[in-house]
């Protein structure tokens, strides 16, 4: 667990000791005094610098699920576009933009100018 997941929980349990105190107070079950020592845990983790230490990790968890969205999206545009290819190299046709390729004569073509495609051709 990391320091700031230390300060989550620690927070966690102060706010939801200060609710409980403002609940209480609110039902006229304490008075202002009693609710503010109940509270007192909330108001000694509450610092500026702890809320700022996890706004900054939300921030770089934020930053970090974007990045591998985006890595996400390109891996399916990846299988899409290799999905695609595939059906089309069945079809013995490549498109790629405007251009088009026949497989049998880029074959042949290529074999004819002494370029091997496969191991032992």
């Amino acid at each position: 667990m990391t320091n700031n997941d230390e300060l989550a929980l620690k927070l966690r349990a102060a706010a939801e000791q200060a609710k409980s105190a403002m609940d209480r107070y609110d039902a006229g079950e304490v008075d202002g005094g009693e609710a503010m020592e109940l509270m007192g845990d909330f108001t000694d983790v509450v610092l500026p610098a702890n809320i700022l230490a996890l706004l900054a990790e939300r921030d770089a968890d934020k930053k970090r699920i974007a990045d591998l969205s985006a890595l996400l999206g390109n891996a399916h545009a990846f299988i899409e576009n290799t999905e695609a290819f595939g059906r089309e190299a069945a079809t013995g046709i490549i498109k790629c933009g405007d251009a088009e390729w026949n497989i049998d004569n880029s074959k042949a073509a290529l074999s004819e100018g002494g370029i091997k495609l496969e191991v032992g051709e």
